[in-house]
């Protein structure tokens, strides 16, 4: 269980996006702020709120073959 005080660092989207990168899939990472370098291969969409997460996720969904949610 993650508190609301703990922000998340990102690490588990970015080794998600990272291994399908490298499986040969085309990955677009809808990601809140983090410090962390986006993945090669992987297309970030940068987001500051969760609004802003649903709108960019509506967007990118309609042309993926899977989703794969992960947020803290």
């Amino acid at each position: 269980m993650r508190g609301i005080t703990n922000r998340s660092s990102g690490k588990k989207g970015n080794a998600i996006a990272q291994a399908l990168a490298r499986a040969g899939a085309h990955v677009t990472r809808v990601s809140g702020p983090t410090a962390l370098p986006c993945p090669p291969g992987v297309c970030r969409i940068d987001v500051l709120s969760a609004r802003d997460m649903l709108h960019a996720c509506e967007q990118v969904v309609d042309t993926a073959d899977v989703f794969i949610g992960v947020a803290a």
